[in-house]
């Protein structure tokens, strides 16, 4: 079974089109996508803790105030820091109810790209306003149960370039269909399609346990199907995804050759249908 060791609290910006057309404006030509800005409220926290302690407020507008953006920690983050005393307080509360936070103080940002290619001493600041929706609160499952570390294990790593070969997925095994720990099982042609698509995606985005903050980018990518085998003269007992993944963050490389991180896994929407 999977152990839950903590939580991560973060908001979606709502009108995250706007500030990627500022970015664009200013030269960035390497941006997140929508659907991956944020703010985060609450410490990626290993310390377990409630946060169900006060309802938070919904959707929050934030205008004025002081703007910069600058460079952020040693992944080549380049965010856009501003002021708000409303997701400041709320820090505060979580960090009484005894969330761990790794920096001396908190610091409202949001993350615009890791490739900076803009001399940001000629950036001009957001001016328009931040649209944040609800407090998102992800659970952290700091392992994984025996039987899928199996058939989704890292399978080489290496060292200089920093990569990680592995199986991101695995949707049969030996002609027998793979049910993951939601129940659910994966076509090869919806598999197909949808890592197409991931990987139209300039950024590509890997995170650590889901969450937070862009940690690597998988830059391999292969589908292999039985179809896709079959037509390729190879022979493999497994169907799924196999991915190289290059691993930005000196901590997660740390953790990924002490074997603390031993297995891909991907996060998904869905819609359920009966088969």
């Amino acid at each position: 079974m999977t152990k839950e060791t903590g939580v991560y609290v973060c908001r979606k910006v709502k009108n995250a089109d706007e500030l990627i057309a500022w970015a664009k404006e200013q030269g960035f030509k390497s941006i997140i996508v929508p659907e991956d800005l944020h703010v985060t409220v609450a410490a990626y926290s290993r310390k377990h803790f409630d946060p169900s302690f006060k309802d938070s407020f919904d959707s929050l507008r934030i205008s004025g105030g002081k703007r910069t953006v600058e460079p952020l920690g040693k992944d080549g983050a380049v965010v856009l820091k501003f002021e708000s005393k409303e997701l400041s307080d709320r820090w505060q509360e979580f960090k009484d109810a005894g969330a761990s936070w790794d920096y001396p103080e908190y610091q409202p940002h949001v993350t615009l790209t890791y490739s900076n290619d803009v001399d940001i001493s000629k950036v001009d600041g957001y001016k328009g306003s931040i649209e944040l929706g609800p407090e998102i609160v992800e659970k952290i499952n700091d392992s994984w149960s025996d039987d899928i570390v199996e058939k989704i294990a890292v399978l080489k790593l290496d060292d200089e370039e920093r990569m990680v070969y592995g199986w991101a997925s695995v949707i049969s095994n030996n002609g027998e269909p793979v049910i993951d720990t939601q129940g659910d099982i994966i076509d090869a042609a919806d598999l197909v399609k949808s890592t197409t698509e991931f990987m139209q995606d300039q950024m590509r985005t890997s995170k650590e346990m889901h969450v937070g903050k862009r940690i690597g980018m998988v830059v391999h990518s292969f589908p292999l199907t039985a179809e896709i085998a079959k037509s390729l003269g190879v022979t493999c007992e497994k169907e799924g995804w196999l991915v190289g993944v290059k691993v930005l963050s000196d901590e997660t490389w740390q953790r990924v050759k002490k074997g603390e991180l031993k297995a891909f896994s991907i996060g998904v929407n869905a819609i359920r249908r009966e088969v």
